[in-house]
């Protein structure tokens, strides 16, 4: 059909035997957050036509927000894994804990402590969950706010040092280094109490960032970083909290982080494209786990056959 022209319940098309087309960008102005709905109307050349045949795939390219750069090239060092080892104390029983609790010299010592994801969450997560939180306080009353707390070492020189985070998260938070903060997410400008609400967030299964986030309250040696994590309202069914922490050095060669570029299917194939440096890694889930593809360059070649795969980028 020509671009432009018009058509309707009686118009034929030309004549066309599928097979796979594409991939081609479609405009995403009238994309909205939540439900959306997709129509097609599959039209054939008259109608004496013997078959018709319709199958769509629909993927969606997320650009993140812009971060400025640097006038120099950037390469990161993990300071907070999303991992087993990366512990974190928390308050999940719905306390008032005021402001003393996100000081580098608050006592944490009686929080319980967890791996990330620290989570109450049915639906599939990108990082495994491994440490449940409850929605419900020992009173039995719904838990709007949640606290978390960890420390690193940072044995760099501190001036001049560059920090950057990427974070699963859901609804949203409020972020601080040694006791200052340093980002928040889906929270109002002012003042944050316990009785906080943050805005609606499904943040189990995408990665937001990386954001650059202020390093002036950053030392040699140990850190203290602390989280505040709040929901919509108390009655909230589900929490999740990752974050990753980075060092980010400059100078060196240029590096990209990778990105794909094309995926096609030929025959049986699947053919995948990226730019850019990074492991290509394979899950037969998305919540993993995850194994590097053994020397995997652009133009991979997969076969479509049996499970379904999942496939991203290790920095």
């Amino acid at each position: 059909m020509a671009a432009g022209a018009t058509f309707d319940f009686l118009t034929s098309f030309g004549g066309h035997e599928a097979a796979y087309e594409g991939p081609y960008t479609i405009p995403g102005a009238n994309l909205v957050a939540g439900d959306n709905g997709f129509a097609v109307e599959v039209h054939q050349s008259g109608t004496s036509s013997s078959d018709i045949v319709f199958g769509a795939e629909l993927l969606v390219s997320i650009t993140p927000p812009v971060v400025t750069p640097p006038p120099t090239n950037q390469t990161g060092t993990i300071l907070i894994a999303i991992d087993d080892k990366q512990k974190w104390r928390y308050e999940n029983t719905g306390k008032d804990l005021g402001t003393a609790w996100k000081d580098k010299t608050f006592n944490d010592s009686a929080w319980p402590e967890g791996a990330a994801l620290l989570a109450a969450e049915t639906d599939a997560t990108s990082e495994p969950i491994r440490t449940t939180l409850v929605r419900q306080s020992p009173a039995g009353k719904g838990i709007l706010t949640d606290y978390f707390r960890t420390h690193f070492t940072f044995n760099g020189n501190p001036a001049g040092a560059k920090l950057s985070i990427r974070h699963l998260v859901d609804d949203g938070f409020v972020l601080y280094l040694n006791g200052v903060e340093v980002y928040r997410f889906g929270i109002a400008a002012g003042p944050v109490t316990v009785t906080t609400a943050a805005t609606s967030h499904e943040g189990r299964n995408i990665y937001e960032g990386p954001f650059e986030i202020p390093a002036a309250a950053l030392v040699a040696g140990d850190n203290v970083l602390a989280a505040e994590v709040h929901q919509t309202d108390p009655g909230s069914s589900d929490i999740v909290f990752g974050l990753e922490l980075s060092a980010i050095t400059t100078g060196g060669p240029p590096v990209t982080a990778a990105k794909f570029s094309k995926f096609a299917r030929t025959g049986t194939n699947l053919n995948l494209e990226w730019t850019g440096t990074g492991t290509l890694q394979s899950a037969n889930a998305i919540t993993g786990s995850w194994t590097d593809v053994a020397n995997a360059t652009s133009h991979f070649t997969a076969a479509v056959a049996g499970a379904a795969r999942f496939y991203r980028f290790k920095p």
